[in-house]
């Protein structure tokens, strides 16, 4: 029970200061959660990630920056001695490292593209890989 409120605790902290980056001019930071997919989903229920960006306005339609942050697969799944459970699995843990790119396709609308290369931070022998991720959403002003 300790563990699951330091969890939350961590979190709701992460939030309010994501809230304070995303008043500062070039600065964005989202959170996302979403199924585990791939081979991904016979070891974790789901994925957890945060990342954190930095654009610089190139020319009025384009935007030109880095990204970074931590992906965590998390939740019910089967470990390697056979036991399951919530929060059973070892969490897996990347942190991607790219170059992200945004058009602005309207006043309302965005498109784009990161690419990069996520690093793993697990003690076990999972392999680092390359990272391709679109983009894309509404403009609130």
């Amino acid at each position: 029970m300790r563990n699951s409120y330091n969890l939350l605790l961590t979190v709701l902290l992460f939030l309010v200061f994501t809230l304070n980056l995303n008043a500062q001019e070039g600065f964005r930071a989202e959170v996302n959660i979403g199924p585990a997919i791939g081979d991904s989903k016979e070891y974790f229920s789901y994925a957890l990630q945060g990342n954190f960006y930095y654009l610089w306005k190139l020319s009025e339609s384009f935007d030109l920056g880095i990204n970074t942050g931590v992906l965590l697969f998390l939740g019910e799944g089967n470990n390697a001695d056979g036991s399951n459970g919530l929060f059973s699995s070892i969490p897996d843990v990347f942190i991607p490292i790219s170059v992200a790119s945004r058009i602005n396709l309207s006043e309302s609308f965005y498109a784009g593209l990161d690419i990069g290369y996520a690093l793993s931070a697990n003690a076990f022998g999972d392999s680092d890989g390359s990272l391709i991720e679109e983009d894309n959403g509404n403009i609130f002003e």
